[in-house]
């Protein structure tokens, strides 16, 4: 078994929950349903496909997805849906490493959060984020793969829906 999977009953209760709605609707999931990393839903795009087919049928019910499970700031927008993956509050762990402050966990100094305001009105959403800074020693590229990608803040964004 895939727990990373959206399974078939999911995705039918997903289908038939959005179909209950006129509302325009953010998705909150742990595993990213966008190909920003590694660690990513497996069925993605089985999902998005579903994405699709609602927004198809209801200009753009389904806006934004929100997930945090890779630990970093990223943004990207696929097919309309707008994909946020929200930093960890404390870390980003690497297999590739372990001399940090915490072993495999690179970790910040202070917590990590945002706020997250959509404003349907107009017609975008807002993310104001904190920053902090690594607990040394900070990642070099040296360290691991993509090192220099790792940050320690939740990125600030206007984005328009």
């Amino acid at each position: 078994m895939d727990r990373d999977l959206i399974s078939p009953e999911e995705l039918e209760w997903l289908k038939t929950d959005l179909a209950k709605t006129d509302k325009p609707t953010v998705i909150f999931s742990h595993q990213g349903l966008d190909d920003v990393a590694k660690g990513y839903c497996p069925n993605r795009e089985e999902v998005r496909a579903l994405f699709r087919e609602i927004n198809d049928k209801n200009a753009q019910k389904v806006i934004a997805c929100f997930c945090g499970h890779n630990h970093v700031d990223a943004y990207s927008k696929i097919e309309g849906v707008h994909y946020f993956q929200i930093n960890s509050a404390s870390y980003f762990w690497t297999d590739d490493a372990d001399h940090y402050s915490n072993g495999h966990m690179v970790e910040y100094k202070d917590a990590l959060y945002a706020f997250v305001t959509l404003d349907l009105d107009s017609g975008q959403i807002t993310i104001e984020g904190v920053k902090s800074e690594f607990l040394p020693p900070a990642p070099k590229p040296d360290d691991f793969k993509n090192a220099d990608k790792v940050y320690p803040y939740v990125s600030d964004r206007i984005i328009k829906i």
